[in-house]
C-alpha cells in the first residue's frame, strides 16, 4: 500500500512548488527589508525614547482644606433653622428681615464680592442687639454668592466655636464679648475679622437710653421674680426702640459699617474692583 503522500525526487519538484526562505516576493524577510544595510538606516533614523518623550505638565498644587472646621461651621445652624427655635423673639426677627431693605452700593457690593467667606454669627437670643442686628447681617450675606452665615446661640453647645477657634478661652469670651459676634473666616478657616454687636452710630442712643433707665444693667443679675419681670419688661421697651432707630437710619449705618468692614479685609486690587 503506497504512502498517501506524493513523493518527489529532491531535483524533481513541480514548477508550482516553492520553498519557504523567509523572503516574500518583493525580496523582503517579514516585511522588513532583506539588505543588512537598509536594515541599519531604517535603525538609526528611530529616535532615543528619552527624545521622543515629553515633560509631563506638573499637577496643579493640592489644597487640603481641614474637614473637622467645615463640619464643625456646617453643624450650626441657619438662619432660618435658628428662627424655628425663638419661641419668643422670631416672629419679630422674620418681620425684621422682611423690613431690612439694602442700600444700592452695598447690595452691588456684595453681589460683587470676589472672595469665599464663611461667617458665625454668636449670639444670645433675647438680646435687644440680637434682634435688631442680626437680620440685617444675614440680609445683607444673602445678597452676596461666595459668602455664607451660620448662627450659633451662646445657650448651645459651644464645640463648633471652640474647633473653629481652637486657640480661644470660650468661656472668658463669653464673659468678655458683647452679643452679637460676627466671626469672618476665609476658605481656608483662618479668622479675618470680627465685628459686633451694633454700628458706632447706634451707641449714642443706646447710652443716652441707658441714662434714662440705670437699672437695666444691674437688673440683668437679678433673679427675683420682681426683679425678672421689671427686666423683661425694660427689654421689650429697648427692643421697640432699636426698631425704631433702624428703621430711621440706623440701618444704612450697620450695613455700611459691616460692608466696609469686610471690604476692608480684600486685597486693593480686588477691593478696588469691587468699588467700581
Amino acid at each position: 500500500m503506497q504512502d498517501s503522500m506524493t513523493q518527489f525526487p529532491d531535483d524533481a519538484l513541480p514548477e508550482d512548488a516553492q520553498v519557504d526562505t523567509g523572503q516574500d516576493e518583493f525580496g523582503e524577510v517579514d516585511g522588513v527589508p532583506f539588505d543588512d544595510e537598509a536594515a541599519d538606516v531604517v535603525a538609526a533614523d528611530i529616535a532615543p525614547a528619552d527624545e521622543v518623550q515629553t515633560a509631563a505638565p506638573e499637577p496643579p498644587p493640592v489644597r487640603v482644606l481641614p474637614l473637622d472646621r467645615t463640619l464643625a461651621f456646617n453643624h450650626c445652624q441657619t438662619y432660618a433653622m435658628f428662627l424655628l427655635e425663638q419661641e419668643d423673639q422670631g416672629r419679630l426677627l422674620t418681620q425684621r428681615y422682611a423690613e431690612t431693605r439694602l442700600l444700592p452700593a452695598v447690595q452691588d457690593a456684595m453681589a460683587h464680592y470676589p472672595d469665599i467667606l464663611s461667617i458665625l454669627a454668636l449670639v444670645d437670643g433675647e438680646d435687644p442687639d440680637t434682634v435688631a442686628v442680626l437680620p440685617i447681617i444675614t440680609r445683607l450675606v444673602d445678597s452676596a454668592p461666595r459668602i455664607q452665615l451660620r448662627v450659633l446661640a451662646d445657650e448651645d453647645d459651644l464645640t463648633a466655636l471652640a474647633m473653629l477657634l481652637p486657640d480661644l478661652d470660650v468661656d472668658a469670651a463669653l464673659e468678655e464679648w458683647d452679643l452679637p459676634q460676627f466671626l469672618i473666616f476665609d476658605e481656608d478657616w483662618e479668622l479675618q475679622g470680627q465685628w459686633g454687636p451694633r454700628p458706632a452710630a447706634v451707641e449714642r442712643n443706646l447710652e443716652a437710653w441707658l441714662s434714662r433707665y440705670p437699672d437695666y444693667e444691674a437688673l440683668a443679675e437679678d433673679e427675683s421674680e420682681a426683679g425678672l419681670a421689671r427686666f423683661a419688661e425694660l427689654t421689650e421697651k429697648l427692643v421697640q426702640e432699636m426698631r425704631i432707630w433702624y428703621n430711621s437710619g440706623s440701618s444704612a449705618n450697620c450695613q455700611t459699617e459691616f460692608c466696609d468692614m469686610l471690604t476692608s479685609l480684600q486685597a486693593p486690587d480686588e477691593a478696588g474692583e469691587v468699588e467700581r
